[in-house]
């Protein structure tokens, strides 16, 4: 993304540290729950639970949080549809060594009809957080957005949505 410095609101454009998020406390905290009831009226439902924010149509949709807020909870709920396979990337955190990614893959069946990722993140820097969030037929993907001098973005996760 190229945006100038300069086209950023008031109260971003004087961060100039990186404010990326870090898990909460080691190991990294996911939580993933596999249900066998169809409880979901949409395919996918992606729900901030700091702001109350829930984000559930196709498109790009940006996310901002305020600076006070230190933990980032975010819980999203797929629909996995038979004949489908999920395949889930979450960034554990961005000072690890190793083992940056959680991956981990579904094959949606007659019990598997839902999955529900709970994630939590602290952040490393009292900063607004601006995010991005792509919601697709069969991809859902958020971005942090980061300033430092430019502006960088940093896949939080990636899920797809696969013909098995």
């Amino acid at each position: 993304m190229a945006r100038s410095k300069s086209s950023l609101p008031q109260n971003l454009k004087n961060i100039l540290q990186v404010f990326k998020l870090k898990q909460v406390e080691a190991p990294y905290h996911l939580q993933v729950l596999q249900k066998s009831q169809l409880i979901s009226a949409t395919q996918i439902s992606i729900y901030f639970l700091n702001n109350n924010q829930v984000l559930d149509t196709i498109g790009e949709h940006n996310v901002s949080l305020d600076k006070d807020l230190t933990n980032v909870i975010i819980e999203m709920t797929i629909v996995c549809p038979q004949g489908k396979a999920i395949e889930s990337n979450f960034e554990k955190c961005f000072d690890c060594s190793i083992q940056k990614l959680y991956k981990s893959n579904y094959q949606c069946s007659n019990t598997l009809k839902e999955l529900v990722f709970k994630v939590q993140y602290k952040k490393q820097t009292p900063a607004y957080s601006e995010f991005v969030i792509k919601i697709q037929e069969n991809l859902y993907q958020m971005k942090q957005l980061l300033y430092n001098q430019n502006i960088e973005e940093a896949v939080i996760f990636l899920i797809t949505l696969k013909d098995i």
